[in-house]
């Protein structure tokens, strides 16, 4: 059955969606206008400036900001969730460069100058702002080590991909230089990753769990075995811990010596495991590097456990479990000796290698 109102009936509705697009865009664009007369912010190379411009909790502003950068300085802004009818929402942020480049991001942006000049950075409905400036080669913002001055023997894991990832800021009202630093992500086939730190760049952030070097230290140093207790450090996984821990050791490397442990996050309590996680934290004998190693693990099966997932915690099970993985070298795959030859392997330059 034809509709009623043919071509002029199409012709209409095509110029109804035509005239809410456009009021969309202006829409979407208003906020930006609407921001108050641009702010010249002067911050020095390595400093934080934090903002608190919203008059309450529930009047959330919009602002328009112009930062002095030279090349190769890196502008890090964090922009806490904003309480709007209720809900908290990512404030949008928007940085202009002089020859016109632009990067949109929602609560956090980290981005490196490619032109000195002036630089504007836009928030839309925002309680505070906290921005800060590094300069080109700050531990904070680089990793401090090129792909190529890394060496590594992946065994039979698979193809080793590094590449360096910026710095993370946090989400919350923490101003940078709270989150992590700029490191160097070693990714080993599918299932391992190693993520490798400057010590020099952890001293300078306030972390969140704190930096678990002095721990780390105290333990590497140590001559009796390490217990797998539920105390085994953990970075950097937040609010994590563990529920299930075994076989924590030290593994001496060419570069490094690790505590590596196998874990259960407690957040994942239902038994039998089905994949279990291979971590360990290394510190570089020139103390100038800290890395982090993270693979995941399947258990073999094991005589009489449950055929599917039960609820809560097994005492016995888990006995059960870390008697398999002391005595037998196939409880896990990846075996435990395989990974422990990949973290030993792991050489940056260090100690003048």
């Amino acid at each position: 059955m034809a509709t009623s109102g043919g071509p002029a009936r199409r012709k209409g509705d095509t110029l109804r969606r035509s005239c809410l697009a456009i009021a969309l865009a202006v829409l979407a664009a208003w906020p930006w206008q609407a921001a108050r007369a641009q702010e010249r912010l002067a911050i020095a190379p390595g400093h934080t400036l934090r903002l608190h411009p919203a008059p309450g909790p529930e009047q959330p502003i919009s602002a328009r900001y112009a930062v002095e950068l030279s090349q190769g300085d890196w502008l890090a802004v964090t922009a806490p969730a904003a309480i709007i009818q209720g809900a908290g929402t990512e404030p949008p942020l928007r940085l202009t460069g002089p020859g016109g480049q632009e990067v949109r991001e929602f609560g956090r942006l980290v981005h490196r100058a490619d032109a000195a000049g002036t630089w504007v950075l836009e928030a839309r409905d925002f309680h505070t702002l906290s921005v800060a400036r590094y300069p080109a080669g700050h531990p904070v913002v680089e990793p401090g080590v090129a792909p190529e001055a890394v060496r590594l023997q992946p065994g039979t894991m698979g193809r080793v991909a590094m590449a360096a990832e910026p710095m993370e800021p946090r989400y919350d009202d923490a101003p940078p230089p709270s989150g992590w630093p700029a490191r160097l992500a070693i990714r080993v086939g599918e299932r391992m990753v190693i993520h490798l730190y400057r010590r020099a760049a952890l001293r300078q952030m306030e972390l969140w769990p704190h930096d678990p070097t002095r721990n780390i230290a105290a333990l590497l140093a140590g001559t009796a075995p390490i217990e797998a207790g539920l105390y085994l450090p953990i970075f950097p996984v937040g609010n994590d811990f563990l529920a299930f821990a075994a076989q924590a050791e030290r593994v001496p490397g060419a570069c490094f010596t690790w505590l590596r442990y196998v874990g259960h996050w407690a957040q994942e309590e239902a038994y039998p495991f089905e994949q279990l996680t291979y971590a360990a934290l290394g510190l570089s004998q020139d103390g100038q590097w800290f890395a982090v190693a993270t693979a995941e693990l399947v258990p073999t099966a094991m005589k009489g456990q449950p055929a599917e997932a039960r609820d809560g915690r097994s005492p016995e099970y888990e006995t059960a479990l870390r008697r398999a993985i002391a005595e037998n070298p196939f409880a896990l795959s990846p075996r435990l000796g395989t990974l422990d030859a990949v973290i030993a392997s792991l050489a940056p330059p260090c100690g003048g290698r």
